[in-house]
């Protein structure tokens, strides 16, 4: 079984803003304008809900910077909650006895996760053989499609940097850091 954690944050007052691009004294500037409505009040956005406390610091540090003379961002809800997930099936009903339930229910509820597991494959494999398969004569059975192991989609080496290098505080977009790849510039930080 593993365990790990997630902080999710709930905001609110987050200024709807447009983003222009100039050049002054031949430096490229980005000037950031609150949006407003008729009355020319600030418009804010949607409450949003992030997984990530560091996304809503930046969201919060981008705010009171280009601005400050605007309420501040609030933060309405901050949760850390922890995830367990199991290796095996043989750790299933355990793991929901160990959450309190009847060892009778615990099987019950492994079997209703898995079947949703299951489908969600199954409707997964219909999708898949509807775009790119002829029709077959008779029933198509989806079992075999939904047992056959699928590659998870990787990250390249760029975007797996640039999220790393977030986690560090070190905040650059994944096309400053192809050019800079590309350039062979180094970061400092």
């Amino acid at each position: 079984m593993r365990e790990y954690t997630e902080t999710h944050v709930n905001l609110s007052g987050i200024i709807d803003y447009t983003e222009s691009k100039s050049v002054v004294d031949g430096k490229d500037v980005i000037t950031y304008t609150p949006k407003t409505d008729n009355e020319g009040n600030i418009v804010t956005g949607e409450a949003i809900s992030l997984v990530e406390d560091k996304k809503a610091k930046e969201l919060i540090d981008f705010q009171s910077k280009h601005f400050p003379d605007q309420p501040a961002i609030s933060v309405d809800k901050l949760q850390t909650f922890q995830y367990r997930e199991i290796d095996s099936l043989d750790e299933a009903v355990p793991m929901l006895v160990a959450a309190g339930l009847p060892e009778e229910k615990a099987t019950e509820m492994a079997a209703t996760f898995f079947n949703r597991g299951w489908t969600l494959a199954q409707h997964k494999s219909r999708a898949d053989f509807m775009k790119s398969n002829d029709p077959v004569e008779g029933v198509y059975d989806l079992a075999t499609d939904a047992a056959t192991p699928t590659e998870r989609r990787k990250a390249d080496p760029v975007t797996k940097l640039n999220k790393m290098l977030q986690s560090m505080g070190i905040n650059l977009t994944v096309d400053q850091l192809k050019a800079m790849q590309e350039s062979g510039e180094e970061i400092n930080a």
